[in-house]
């Protein structure tokens, strides 16, 4: 078993490949073994070593994704926890793509984003009801995400009457963590109203439309005001 050094502050071992972080100068970590192993640099997070028979060289994840010292690999900046490992290589991106690899939001877009690869931007529109996160690379309910320009309320042009925040303890919502409201000219969706005092929509299955006199979805027939 291979100990680990203890100038390291981390040390993992997966398919025989041993992968370290660096607290200083990663060559006096490369030692001759068996396999080869990896050495994620202290600063840079998008930057490590490979360590083979004693040799060390320097290797950099693509443009837009870092280094993952845990699973060996590299990953989309937003799947990775860099913690003091802060800098960047220079990115190499366009207008579109601002590195040549990653999930960027589209200007005046809330739906849909680009996917890039090589720099070359792909459209990719989020589910329905969905808007893309900046800040985690994926589609995300309105409510969730810190879009401002893209905020629930004015996505869904319906403001909640509970305020900005009912948290507490001591307001108890209607079904426990939401309260519903009907959506006018619309009979199969509802609006549900969170403790976060923000808005998301709701929606009913098929063959069914939202009763606002039971807050439930029911069969057309028991609901006469549609």
């Amino acid at each position: 078993m291979v100990k680990c050094v203890a100038t390291l502050v981390y040390c993992a071992f997966a398919v025989n490949i041993l992968a370290y972080v660096t607290n200083g100068d990663p060559v006096r970590l490369c030692r001759k073994r068996r396999f080869p192993y990896y050495i994620a640099d202290s600063d840079q997070c998008d930057l490590f070593y490979k360590c083979k028979d004693g040799q060390i060289t320097e290797e950099l994840c693509p443009d837009g994704q870092v280094y993952e010292p845990e699973s060996q690999a590299c990953f989309m900046i937003q799947r990775v926890k860099c913690g003091r490992r802060k800098r960047l290589q220079s990115p190499q991106g366009n207008a579109l793509c601002p590195r040549l690899y990653g999930r960027f939001p589209i200007a005046n877009e809330c739906f849909a984003y680009s996917e890039c690869e090589q720099g070359t931007p792909t459209k990719v529109n989020c589910p329905p009801g969905l808007i893309f996160d900046i800040d985690q690379a994926v589609c995300e309910f309105p409510d969730m995400a810190n879009r401002t320009e893209c905020s629930a309320e004015k996505i869904l042009d319906f403001t909640c009457p509970h305020g900005s925040n009912v948290q507490s303890d001591e307001v108890v919502l209607q079904f426990g963590d939401h309260e519903r409201f009907p959506k006018k000219g619309d009979c199969r969706h509802f609006f549900m109203c969170l403790k976060s005092g923000r808005p998301r929509l709701g929606g009913c299955p098929l063959g069914t439309i939202y009763n606002p006199a039971t807050f439930f979805c029911d069969k057309p027939e028991n609901v006469p005001e549609w």
